[in-house]
């Protein structure tokens, strides 16, 4: 029982920590790569950055811009983030953090439930 405790908070915490690392590559996306960013749907950040403002209205492309960009991530770099130092360092850090939540969501079901 006290593995899957530990597994929920692990997932928890990667859920949050993955989500600030993918805002930290679209705000370097947005400010370095504006062209890309359009290129793709111009999504938005799950938690912190939103280029429109705070109260930017609901529009499902961006949504769906979003996720899969959040996906693909996980899977295949973009090809500007080879050129970029810190954007390398950035995806090495969400691939990382992201594989860990999906182990800790995989626990928690094998021993919390």
């Amino acid at each position: 029982m006290r593995i899957g405790i530990l597994a929920f908070f692990g997932f928890l915490f990667s859920v949050l920590i993955s989500s600030y690392l993918h805002d930290l590559i679209l705000k370097i996306m947005y400010e370095s790569y504006r062209r890309e960013w359009e290129k793709i749907g111009r999504p938005l950040g799950i938690l912190f950055f939103n280029p429109d403002g705070f109260l930017a209205r609901f529009d499902i492309r961006r949504w769906r811009a979003t996720h899969t960009f959040q996906y693909r991530l996980l899977f295949c770099a973009p090809f500007w983030i080879h050129d970029d130092v810190e954007g390398k360092r950035l995806l090495w850090i969400y691939r990382f953090i992201s594989t860990l939540g999906i182990l800790s969501f995989l626990a928690f079901f094998v021993y919390g439930v």
